[in-house]
């Protein structure tokens, strides 16, 4: 099922979508898109989840057709735009896998586990507040403060 759904050509195509954005535009755009594409696999989500602890050789192989091939996609975008000197203090391959876990585990809690109903917060907030820790984080450094 994983084979045949694979999350790369919908990944590829949102970074080129949003290559002609500025870097904030984009992260944006991202996650507002990804959270877009678990929506409509709401179904497939819930499948794969009652199906990964009985087929985890299947998952891992999923993991490295499907997750690893958009991660590096994804990390290598993000290296071109914040610069060789940016790049070099982080791992972009971690940084693109926490912004896709915020994406993922948010979305699973609130709307798979049922989180929304018991704290409901419209999806354009939630969108906006991942890719925004994402950029920033949560108590970004002002001037003179640390």
């Amino acid at each position: 099922m994983l084979r045949r759904n694979s999350l790369v050509p919908s990944v590829l195509a949102l970074i080129d979508d949003l290559k002609t954005r500025s870097l904030e535009e984009a992260v944006h755009g991202f996650v507002r898109g990804a959270w877009r594409h678990l929506d409509a696999q709401r179904e497939l989500i819930l499948v794969a989840l009652r199906e990964m602890p009985t087929h985890l050789t299947e998952a891992r192989e999923a993991v490295a057709r499907v997750l690893v091939p958009a991660n590096a996609a994804l990390a290598r975008h993000l290296e071109a735009r914040i610069g060789p000197a940016r790049a070099a203090e982080l791992s972009s391959v971690i940084a693109v896998r926490a912004l896709l876990g915020m994406i993922v585990v948010t979305f699973l809690t609130q709307e798979i586990l049922g989180a929304g109903r018991h704290l409901p917060v419209p999806e354009a907030e939630i969108t906006k507040t991942i890719a925004e820790l994402f950029l920033r984080g949560v108590a970004p450094e002002r001037e003179g403060v640390s």
